[in-house]
């Protein structure tokens, strides 16, 4: 499968397609099951599935964009881990509308997510794309994939849906995603998080190796017990060290079996798992863990001594060897293999060359003469290539076309229903062009870098601008749909257009 970032053409609003191939019409069937009942849910953190249809054996299925990145596109271009108290708030929403899903008829999995289903919006807000609930468990290997989906006709559960919660969150808190299933049990370790971010909590670390567990029953069972579960990292952030390492020991040990009943509470009204307990019923707690090993005091008086010790030793071996080291200082120098500079004495090294009667090897033929190839003063060559570094970036909400001057000097950048003139050299606005209805589509420049024109969705005008003015110069009418394309004649004395009504 493969997502596509387009335009509707009819509304010119910006949406995400996934491209399924069906190898018969049997899963055509299938999958449009799965899109229907897609389709008639609706959460907050669910992209809604506003279209679903078959063309040519590839089943094609439409939500709206909901701007910002990927999550694997927003990791790479901070340059790092997100903050972990976004990422549990975050989670915390996936898993709610995990539990949502779950508990439909027939329940909802998400089965085998990847990078490109999780999308952060512009307010920092995760929504994931509706594709991977229809889309069949893949045979690539898979970061977010829970290892038992990796079995011929494996299902998906709400275990497996755990698993890849985790992994997202690994991959978020961490900046890198976790190794595949397939390389895990092949023995790629699976590093702690806090080993590759180390200002993430214990209590967090806990939690997602949790999720994470190979073994089913080692992990959390529900999206509703995951969830309480990172309800305690957050309340137990503001508590003492010792309240989260004891959480954290609690978090990764096995479920608890039944809780002992009070004296006087017959055995068999213990509580079963979700029951309220009967009167007279207290829930046991752990013993407090005993104090082990030494006190500071008999670490501190351990040091003393051995400070002590250590200090006695080098003072013992300074004195031993002060004599020594007296008597070898007097001693005649008496030095073999020195090379007399005397005319009389022979040379104990032989300094002359050596010369061979052997035949020198010949000479490797010339190699062949490669001409040239002539290229502009800016071209990027091979060796040019390993100078580009990244000067400065611009981020903003929503970006359209971009297009540097004819000259150079200047980028134009199409940001939703305006364009933003940019000094080339530090990417400061020196100029912004508005008027459009809709978000722009289409730039051109002219061959003195004098005019830019200018089209957009929604909006079947084109405006030509004095970038010198910098002020509109023409609004120019006639097409019936909105501006594709634009472009100058090199001369700078026509302008062609395309425009969705064809012409």
């Amino acid at each position: 499968m493969r997502v596509l970032r387009c335009r509707d053409d009819q509304t010119g609003r910006l949406v995400l397609v996934a491209e399924l191939l069906a190898a018969s019409a049997e899963d055509l069937r299938v999958l449009g099951t799965f899109a229907n009942q897609i389709a008639s849910v609706s959460h907050e953190v669910l992209l809604p599935l506003t279209d679903h249809f078959v063309n040519e054996g590839h089943y094609y299925l439409v939500c709206d964009d909901p701007g910002g990145q990927d999550l694997e596109r927003a990791l790479r271009s901070r340059g790092g881990p997100l903050p972990e108290a976004d990422i549990l708030q975050q989670i915390h929403r996936l898993l709610d509308g995990l539990e949502y899903l779950h508990t439909q008829h027939p329940p909802i999995y998400l089965g085998d997510p990847t990078a490109s289903d999780v999308w952060l919006r512009e307010n920092g807000e995760w929504a994931l794309a509706p594709f991977t609930l229809a889309r069949p468990i893949g045979t690539a290997p898979s970061a977010y994939r829970a290892p038992e989906l990796s079995a011929p006709g494996a299902e998906p559960n709400a275990v497996s849906d755990i698993y890849a919660i985790g992994a997202i969150g690994y991959h978020a808190s961490t900046g890198w995603p976790p190794p595949t299933a397939e390389q895990i049990k092949a023995g790629t370790p699976l590093n702690p998080p806090r080993a590759l971010n180390p200002t993430l909590t214990t209590l967090s670390e806990q939690g997602l190796l949790r999720a994470m567990q190979l073994r089913l029953p080692n992990r959390y069972q529900t999206a509703r017990e995951m969830r309480v579960a990172l309800d305690t990292v957050q309340i137990m952030a503001s508590r003492p060290a010792t309240f989260a390492l004891d959480a954290a020991a609690a978090m990764t040990a096995p479920p608890p079996g039944p809780h002992a009943a009070a004296p006087g509470v017959p055995p068999g009204s213990v509580p079963a798992a979700g029951q309220m307990p009967p009167p007279g019923y207290v829930t046991p707690y752990p013993p407090p863990p005993q104090k082990r090993g030494m006190s500071v005091g008999c670490i501190v008086s351990l040091a003393v001594l051995l400070t002590l010790v250590l200090g006695a030793a080098c003072i013992a071996i300074a004195l031993l060897f002060t004599p020594l080291r007296s008597t070898l200082s007097m001693q005649p120098a008496d030095v073999t293999g020195v090379v007399s500079s005397s005319a009389t004495d022979e040379p104990a090294l032989a300094t002359e060359p050596t010369v061979t009667s052997e035949t020198p090897e010949p000479a490797l033929p010339p190699l062949p003469t490669i001409e040239p190839i002539l290229l502009g003063p800016n071209a990027i060559t091979i060796d040019s290539a390993n100078t580009i570094t990244q000067t400065r970036e611009i981020t903003t909400a929503q970006f359209g076309p971009i297009a540097y001057s004819s000259d150079g000097t200047l980028l134009a950048v199409a940001v939703s229903e305006q364009v933003s003139l940019r000094d080339a050299t530090t990417l400061d606005e020196v100029a912004n062009f508005p008027g459009h209805t809709g978000s722009v589509t289409s730039l051109a420049w002219s061959a003195d870098s004098a005019l830019l024109a200018t089209g957009a969705s929604n909006d079947n005008t084109i405006r030509v601008w004095d970038v010198k003015t910098p002020q509109i110069q023409h609004v120019l009418t006639g097409h019936t749909g909105w501006i594709r394309s634009l472009a100058f004649a090199p001369n700078g004395t026509m302008l062609a257009s395309g425009s969705t009504d064809k012409t």
